[in-house]
């Protein structure tokens, strides 16, 4: 029989996944896209509202991002159409990414040990 998770290890599960992504983000392991891109999908078993100032940075990255080809689904995108939309992707990266790194240090601040 498998053990549950409590509501409060989930939580703490996905803040602690939080903590490593942002530093993954600040130190540019990962692109600024994927990485909103994901952070996004963790914020909403974090328990922080939706209200909080690092979910609005991520819900406004997402919001400005969400017609391209960010995360998993770029891999379905025929290489012709990422190559046309390079530049594109190259400026919503340069836009998001001082939005991201201000979200990230909140959340290194708020949640790491």
């Amino acid at each position: 029989m498998s053990e549950r998770l409590t509501t409060e290890e989930l939580v703490a599960s996905a803040r602690s996944r939080m903590c490593m992504l942002a530093r993954e983000i600040l130190d540019e392991q990962i692109s600024v896209l994927d990485g909103a891109y994901e952070m996004y999908a963790l914020l909403s078993q974090s328990g922080l509202p939706i209200d909080d100032p690092i979910y609005q940075d991520f819900l406004l990255i997402e919001s400005e991002t969400e017609t391209l080809p960010i995360g998993p689904q770029k891999y379905l995108w025929a290489p012709v159409a990422l190559a046309r939309l390079q530049p594109e992707l190259e400026t919503a990266g340069a836009r998001a990414k001082p939005i991201a790194f201000g979200a990230c240090q909140s959340i290194l601040k708020r949640f790491s040990f």
